[in-house]
């Protein structure tokens, strides 16, 4: 069997890794796997929204949702590869699953922060123009 889908077996499964799979291998299968349970976030989002008419991760679901869950699959994945690189994280379904669900809804705050510094810094930008008498 390839040594990917052995590690992948070996990740969902609990099993320890074999000493001879290559790390990048490990970290590979890792990112996969974080990725995909992103994408499964997303799309869950996504069922909520149409069949409750909100976002649970207050997305604007419409056109661009494929680019957003396009982004935010990559974005599971790098966070889980650089979390395996920096050995932070350990290569277990629970945390491929953490990474996947976490990321998305970090990534969800982290922008509505950012939005709210930013009209902080600058109010003036986001004012509404006062009427002439």
């Amino acid at each position: 069997m390839d040594p990917y889908w052995t590690t992948i077996n070996d990740i969902l499964s609990g099993a320890e890794s074999s000493a001879s799979v290559p790390p990048a291998v490990r970290i590979l299968a890792f990112a996969s796997l974080c990725a995909i349970i992103g994408l499964m976030v997303v799309v869950v989002d996504l069922l909520v929204f149409f069949l409750r008419g909100r976002s649970i991760l207050k997305l604007n679901h419409g056109r661009g949702t494929f680019v957003v869950a396009l982004a935010w699959t990559v974005g599971a994945g790098v966070i889980g590869a650089i979390g395996q690189i920096a050995d932070v994280l350990r290569s277990t379904a629970l945390a491929s699953l953490t990474v996947g669900i976490a990321w998305p809804t970090l990534f969800t705050q982290w922008l509505e922060d950012l939005a709210r510094r930013q009209q902080e810094a600058e109010p003036e930008q986001f004012a509404l123009p006062e009427e002439e008498v």
